[in-house]
């Protein structure tokens, strides 16, 4: 086995690393947890493309709960952007 054949996927996962180190600059830390949970679904579709494994049923389940808590909170954040709850100038003002 050609050993250089391993430089592949290291480097793909050092460009993933490094793109989701730029988009942690532009969106909260807790979104950006959440959505690394796309992980279990390209995994999923690589296993099923490349190794041909054979999926079960309460795996395709468990790959669509994950991409469906992606989803929501994709969604939630693009919906939710304007509204900062964490400022804690407003929750002062309030109170006073």
């Amino acid at each position: 086995m050609n050993k250089f054949l391993l430089a592949i996927p290291a480097l793909c996962d050092f460009i993933t690393s490094t793109l989701q180190y730029v988009a942690l600059n532009f969106i909260p830390g807790s979104v950006y947890q959440m959505m690394r949970g796309g992980t279990i679904i390209t995994t999923f579709i690589f296993s099923i493309c490349f190794l041909k494994a054979k999926v079960q049923k309460y795996q395709i389940l468990g790959c669509l709960l994950a991409f469906l808590g992606v989803f929501v909170v994709g969604v939630s954040n693009m919906v939710f952007r304007g509204s900062d709850t964490s400022d804690s100038s407003a929750v002062i003002y309030f109170l006073l």
